[in-house]
C-alpha cells in the first residue's frame, strides 16, 4: 500500500464521523495489519465484525485470520479461516471441490 499512512488518517477520520460504519473499520484493520500492527487492526476487525449484523463482508474474518496468525494465536487463526470459507461459501462466492 503506498500511502498507508494517508489510508490510516482517511478511515480514523471517517470513523470519527461515523463509529459505526463498519467498511471503515474493516479497511482501517486492513490498513494497521500492512502496518505491521495486528493488535490495533484485530481491534479494528472485531469492531468490524460487530457492526456487520448482516455477514455482509466475509473478509473481516479472513482479517481476523491473519491478526491471530502474526500475533502466533494458530488455533484461533485456524478457527477464523473456517469462518471465512464457511461465510463465503453462504454468499456462494465458492463451493469447496
Amino acid at each position: 500500500m503506498g500511502n498507508n499512512w494517508q489510508a490510516i488518517a482517511d478511515f480514523e477520520r471517517a470513523i470519527a464521523l461515523e463509529e459505526s460504519y463498519s467498511p471503515a473499520h474493516f479497511y482501517l484493520g486492513v490498513s494497521k495489519l500492512h502496518d505491521h500492527k495486528p493488535n490495533e487492526a484485530k481491534t479494528h476487525f472485531e469492531k468490524a465484525l460487530s457492526l456487520d449484523i448482516n455477514r455482509e463482508n466475509p473478509g473481516i474474518f479472513d482479517g481476523l485470520a491473519q491478526c491471530y496468525h502474526k500475533l502466533g494465536r494458530f488455533p484461533e487463526a485456524i478457527e477464523e479461516f473456517k469462518n471465512a470459507i464457511k461465510a463465503e461459501e453462504e454468499k456462494g462466492n465458492f463451493r469447496p471441490v
